[in-house]
């Protein structure tokens, strides 16, 4: 990628969050960090990301409330889903129109950072 592309974490687990932010670093994207879903709306009303990766189960405004603002912005923030959730929930998360694939935890590391790579070019 020539142009550094930003991504937006969202997870509450700390050595979670900075396992794939220290991924994706690595991969030179810019990363900005949420640690609930309260504080990735408050980021996203002001940011600009080209992607996010996001947990489902979070206090403070869950992911599906995450995803619905994501929607109503009308940005194109494709997202990779990570979660350990029941499939019920995931499947549910995976009809969002922004969600570009779900990974259930524990995920590879390097599986997700190549989903988060793939949401970089959707144009």
């Amino acid at each position: 990628m020539t142009d550094t592309k930003r991504v937006l974490i969202v997870e509450d687990y700390d050595p979670i969050r900075t396992l794939i932010a220290i991924a994706l670093r690595r991969r030179n994207i810019e990363v900005d960090e949420a640690r609930n879903g309260r504080e990735a709306i408050e980021k996203l009303r002001t940011i600009t990301y080209d992607a996010a990766v996001l947990d489902l189960m979070m206090p403070d405004a869950n992911g599906s409330e995450v995803l619905r603002f994501i929607e109503q912005l009308d940005a194109e923030v494709p997202c990779v889903v990570i979660s350990a959730a029941s499939e019920a929930t995931i499947n549910r998360a995976k009809e969002s129109r922004v969600v570009h694939c779900a990974l259930r935890k524990p995920f590879d590391i390097d599986e997700l950072s190549q989903a988060v790579e793939t949401c970089l070019l959707i144009p």
